[in-house]
């Protein structure tokens, strides 16, 4: 499970974020949640890729975009995820993000 981090300007958790996955080349917004257990803001940790959508991603890898709101601020963060036969894995894209 790939999980994203998302804190205010204090470090403080934000737990009341809706997030948005995005494949960038087919523009298809992903239901990363719809099957699969995932963390939706839990500590403000948020579930953006699992296992259960390795069939969207190469072995090179593939653009995504990550669009998230809250009650203040909105975010837009790349994306690289891939897979190797047995799990899927983040290339590049951060942590944790930082919301005012």
């Amino acid at each position: 499970m790939i999980d994203l981090k998302i804190t205010d300007a204090s470090r403080q958790p934000v737990n009341n974020a809706t997030v948005h996955v995005i494949h960038a080349n087919s523009g298809d917004t992903l239901q990363v949640c719809e099957n699969y257990e995932c963390l939706e803001g839990d500590m403000g940790n948020y579930t953006i890729f699992h296992d259960g959508l390795m069939e969207k991603v190469s072995f090179e890898g593939e653009p995504f975009t990550v669009n998230g709101i809250t009650e203040q601020d909105s975010f837009r963060e790349d994306f690289v995820f891939a897979q190797n036969k047995c799990h899927v894995y983040k290339k590049s894209g951060p942590e944790i993000i930082m919301v005012d």
